[in-house]
């Protein structure tokens, strides 16, 4: 399903996902404060006062809009390659915009380590942070089932906790 988020209202719909789609969620088990992230980035809103107020407002309408409709798109044919990708380009926007807007939360070392592991790299199309970012939740988009026992392994081994779940039509 793809549930989408305006105001006070909520929409639901459904989403096809047109071949497999390997997903690896993941508990850095670091730390972070959601609380004051959300609240840092709340400051934006209604109307942004500051520049780094208006970097929040465009990653969170417009640019978070555009990758979606990406992200969407490639879900639907299947295309776990792009599916990562835009997973990639969201987390670079999220650092551009963002992490101005609540720097002492959103740095996210442990994130950006593991994002940019290059152990990993072989094994995953793309990455990001989950929800509010910080050191909480990563995700990424494995190349194959093989990939994604390879990936969990190395994530595993750093101490961290692994999810994998395969999106997508049954095999036959």
């Amino acid at each position: 399903i793809l549930m989408k988020f305006d105001g006070n209202n909520l929409a639901v719909d459904p989403l096809e996902v047109g071949g497999p789609i390997h997903l690896i969620l993941v508990d850095l088990r670091a730390s972070k404060n959601t609380s004051a992230i959300l609240s840092e980035l709340q400051q934006a809103f209604p109307t942004p006062t500051t520049d780094i107020h208006k970097g929040v407002h465009k990653l969170l309408g417009e640019i978070n809009h555009l990758i979606m409709a990406k992200a969407m798109k490639a879900i639907a044919e299947g295309d776990a390659e792009r599916v990562g990708s835009c997973m990639t380009e969201a987390q670079h926007q999220f650092d551009k915009y963002a992490i101005p807007a609540s720097p002492d939360h959103l740095q996210s070392p442990t994130l950006h380590q593991l994002l940019e592991c290059p152990e990993l790299k072989p094994h995953v199309w793309g990455g990001k942070g989950v929800g509010s970012q910080g050191d909480g939740s990563a995700q990424f988009i494995a190349k194959s089932t093989a990939a994604m026992a390879e990936a969990i392994a190395i994530i595993e081994a750093k101490g961290m906790a692994c999810l994998s779940l395969t999106l997508g039509p049954s095999p036959a």
